[in-house]
């Protein structure tokens, strides 16, 4: 009884003894015990989601953050500073999984593009299959509609605009005469749209609409745009999937291309929408790492050298600025990193958060206080100046509280 609230609390001791995998171990064995009769019902299904999430965040596993978060009913939270970092996080997070997701499918095409060619086909040659069968199972589906018990009762084929027993209805304003027929035309024919030739399943065929050539991935056979193989052929063939790939140095290119931008884009959110520098400096080392011949890795270093400097890890911030400016002589971004690192000579590193520090300290006794509008005035003009890492979760707990 009651065992997703002993699993969960369980949880919440391993992460407080900083084991975040059983922890995790913990909160998975409380949602699974969410489903039986007697639980704490689905506002506690969301606090374990929520909590899977906050770990996976915190070791900057922004995918699986996000497939968490987006499994909490954020109407069941009634803690006020967990809802609110849950609305904080999700839209970024989004961004992140869709970029992953667009990653995935890029990297999966390259992959197949350096294989031998031999395994190559075998491979698209069993994706072809799989395609043809789930078209199988999926007509197979649409043609195997429930028929209700009056037209099982039927033996011979019945007149459609005959009346039904002692009722003088017309055929169209008889609920389940007209039911009757509807089940019977689809019992005969299965689905077919309202077009010309309805009968022919090959005209129908004919009618796929024609994807536009200036679609991602040019709308490749076999394909759709976000590079997903498409359900809509019964005769698709390996010939048919391989003209999607990326074969040629062009569409080669391309698909480096958006993978790069993609990976840089994740740093950029987690940096400028999360402010979670940790997790920033993570994604855009794996881009360096990975593509180091990328047009993106000045942009990379750059962004490197603010989320060290925003951390005040000054050694980390002039190792990654030496390499922006030894490697990127000429870059915009170098000529840019020099400007600062001169203004840098004159400014205190403490004197910004001293500064951020002094400014919400002050709005912190405008909420004590009862001045609530010249608080929230003023933390919206902070905010803008500062970001949104400088006392951001103690002024969201006195607003909670006091507002």
């Amino acid at each position: 009884q009651y065992r997703d609230l002993i699993y969960y609390n369980e949880a919440e001791i391993a992460r407080a003894s900083n084991d975040d995998l059983q922890a995790v171990t913990l909160l998975r064995s409380s949602i699974r015990a969410n489903g039986n009769v007697l639980s704490s019902g689905p506002e506690q299904k969301s606090k374990s989601y929520l909590l899977l999430g906050d770990i996976a965040y915190d070791h900057c596993l922004f995918d699986s953050a996000s497939r968490h978060y987006d499994s909490v009913s954020a109407g069941t939270i009634t803690d006020t500073i967990a809802r609110a970092r849950l609305q904080y996080r999700q839209p970024p997070l989004k961004k992140i999984a869709a970029n992953y997701d667009s990653i995935f499918i890029q990297d999966s095409l390259l992959a197949l593009v350096n294989m031998p060619e031999q395994q190559r086909m075998e491979i698209l040659k069993q994706k072809a299959k799989q395609i043809r069968r789930a078209i199988d199972r999926r007509e197979e589906n649409d043609n195997n509609i429930p028929v209700n018990g009056f037209v099982k009762q039927q033996q011979q084929p019945i007149d459609l605009f005959a009346q039904s027993g002692s009722s003088t209805a017309w055929y169209f304003n008889n609920p389940a005469v007209r039911s009757s027929g509807y089940q019977l035309f689809k019992q005969r024919w299965g689905n077919r749209p309202n077009v010309d030739n309805w009968q022919r399943l090959s005209a129908l065929s004919q009618n796929i609409p024609v994807q536009n050539n200036s679609a991602p991935l040019n709308a490749i056979p076999g394909f759709n745009n976000d590079g997903t193989l498409k359900i809509d052929s019964a005769d698709i063939t390996a010939e048919d999937l391989l003209a999607g790939l990326p074969m040629t140095p062009e569409k080669n290119s391309a698909a480096l291309i958006t993978i790069t931008t993609a990976m840089l884009d994740n740093g950029e959110t987690a940096m400028n929408q999360l402010e979670n520098f940790p997790g920033a400096i993570a994604l855009l080392d794996s881009l360096i790492g990975k593509y180091p011949k990328s047009p993106e890795i000045p942009k990379a270093l750059y962004d490197q050298y603010v989320c060290y400097m925003l951390m005040n890890q000054t050694k980390d911030a002039e190792a990654v600025k030496n390499k922006l400016l030894n490697v990127y002589p000429n870059n915009t971004l170098a000529v840019r990193i020099k400007g600062l690192a001169a203004k840098a000579h004159s400014v205190s590193p403490t004197s910004i958060a001293d500064s951020a520090t002094k400014v919400y300290s002050d709005i912190y006794d405008l909420f004590l206080s009862g001045n609530f509008d010249e608080a929230l005035r003023r933390k919206a003009i902070a905010d803008k100046r500062f970001g949104n890492f400088y006392w951001t979760p103690q002024l969201l707990y006195i607003e909670a509280i006091y507002y």
